[in-house]
């Protein structure tokens, strides 16, 4: 919730606006009014391919063991994207059913029953993270990350240390709120060193020199082990937002599909 208010506040841009309601300790829905992904494909008149990149999140949802539901998404006309979560293990048969007919009406909204000779994945942060999590054995060609997580177990442990948070402390409380805005949760910790990447799919990568969340050892480290291509700007951060910086990641794009 608390990035959520931060995110009003965001002037960048490609950015993401939204805000988080909690119905119950099983139940939440994330409200975007502001999508960073499709004003940036938008304004490189790409607009087009943001509903197939969005019907992903029922992807990701399943493998976060969360049901999830929408009924409407910026990129096909919607005024906002009303993103709701329900854990598994609570969900109704009517909310299972719900979310299945929420795919099939946005998949033929946004033309995911169109066949395509070949998928090229971009995504950035922790998009990149849950999509090496949950498309390892799909059929794509290529991927493009920008500023990827690749290692979650690093960063949730770092961010322990910001927060001068033991292991022991997290697993006894399961849940811990944090200064910067993110909550420090016991069972994602868990589930992260359960799903270790395991990627082969052909890969580039840009970096910022300067990203707070991951380290020039880390991508480094995880470039070579999986044979990507790793572009480093070193005036670049976490979030591409500069003119500068969106300069040389549209040179970048371009340079790197194949």
């Amino acid at each position: 919730m608390k990035q959520g208010c931060k995110s009003q506040k965001a002037t960048h841009p490609y950015t993401w606006q939204y805000t988080v309601t909690v119905e119950d300790k099983d139940r939440f829905t994330a409200t975007f009014t502001r999508c960073g992904i499709y004003e940036y494909l938008k304004s490189r008149g790409m607009a087009e391919i943001v509903p197939a990149m969005c019907a992903l999140d029922y992807t990701f949802g399943e493998e976060e063991n969360h049901i999830f539901l929408r009924k409407q998404i910026i990129a096909t006309g919607g005024t906002v994207c009303d993103c709701h979560y329900v854990r598994k293990f609570s969900a109704t048969p009517e909310e299972i059913a719900e979310s299945a007919e929420d795919q099939r009406k946005e998949a033929l909204r946004g033309g995911r029953s169109k066949g395509y000779d070949s998928v090229i994945l971009v995504a950035n942060s922790i998009g990149a993270f849950l999509s090496m999590n949950t498309l390892a054995e799909k059929n794509i060609s290529q991927a493009m990350f920008i500023s990827p997580i690749v290692n979650m177990e690093r960063l949730i442990t770092n961010m322990m240390k910001w927060s001068n948070v033991i292991e022991e402390e997290l697993q006894s409380k399961k849940e811990i709120s944090t200064e910067f805005g993110e909550n420090l949760s016991w069972e994602y910790l868990c589930y992260v060193r359960k799903h270790p990447i395991k990627w082969s799919i052909p890969t580039c990568i840009l970096y910022g020199g300067k990203d707070h969340l991951t380290s020039r050892e880390t991508i480094s480290e995880f470039a070579d082990r999986i044979g990507a291509n790793l572009t480093v700007m070193e005036n670049g951060e976490h979030w591409f937002h500069t003119e500068e910086q969106m300069k040389v990641l549209d040179n970048w794009v371009c340079s790197s599909i194949r």
